[in-house]
């Protein structure tokens, strides 16, 4: 799956970025430009429901059913900023939210992949402690996304510590504990200069790996009788 995965984002990727240069048509179907997002879905749900119906034992068609499903993931993400913004922004930047998206995706497989657990190996644990402990965790990781640090929540489920880092740090301005808790206090104009310091440093950095992975934003010029 997780293989099926990242190589169907790569082909797509690149597809996508020769359409973009040559000008290639895209699909549509009854003159309705279809994006890949719409297969994506077709293919994840065709495949997951058809692992739920014969709930095939290890062999090939479980195989296949996990390359389907990995492949379909891949698609749907690619677009993920498509469906949240309810727009064609793939090559805007808001479209790097697909991107991270994807890379967000892709770890978690690994983690799965590895065998990896919340708290490690902790069979050996209390139920109740475990539960318990998996509450709290859970705040720091619902706190740690309220405050825009995406990437920390959603690995802090796995490694709790960065769950707790992500939790205590300044919220991003634009992140819903800014607009919600924030507001206007000291706190906030203490995150708008850190967050604009880290634009003018790390900011181009990252949109130079992002533009590597992805793509660069911003739209190509339209040829006559060219599609979007």
């Amino acid at each position: 799956m997780l293989l099926s995965f990242v190589v169907t984002f790569i082909f797509t990727r690149v597809y996508t970025r020769l359409a973009r240069i040559r000008g290639w048509r895209s699909t549509s179907i009854n003159g309705v430009h279809t994006h890949h997002l719409v297969f994506g879905l077709v293919i994840a749900f065709f495949a997951a429901a058809l692992e739920f119906a014969l709930l095939p034992k290890a062999g090939w068609l479980k195989l296949t059913l996990a390359g389907l499903f990995g492949g379909g993931a891949a698609l749907v993400l690619d677009e993920f900023a498509l469906a949240v913004h309810l727009e064609d922004v793939y090559w805007e930047k808001e479209g790097r939210k697909s991107v991270d998206a994807v890379i967000i995706g892709a770890i978690f497989g690994l983690l799965f992949l590895l065998h990896t657990a919340p708290f490690g190996r902790s069979a050996d644990l209390p139920r109740m402690l475990l539960t318990i402990a998996q509450l709290i965790n859970m705040a720091f990781v619902l706190t740690a996304a309220l405050k825009g640090k995406l990437y920390l929540a959603s690995f802090g489920v796995f490694v709790p510590l960065l769950a707790i880092v992500g939790a205590i740090r300044l919220a991003e301005p634009g992140s819903i504990w800014t607009r919600l808790i924030y507001k206007t206090n000291d706190k906030h104009l203490r995150a708008v200069a850190r967050y604009s310091r880290y634009e003018r440093t790390w900011r181009p950095r990252k949109e130079f790996l992002l533009d590597i992975v992805g793509g660069k934003t911003g739209r190509p010029r339209q040829r006559p009788g060219q599609s979007r």
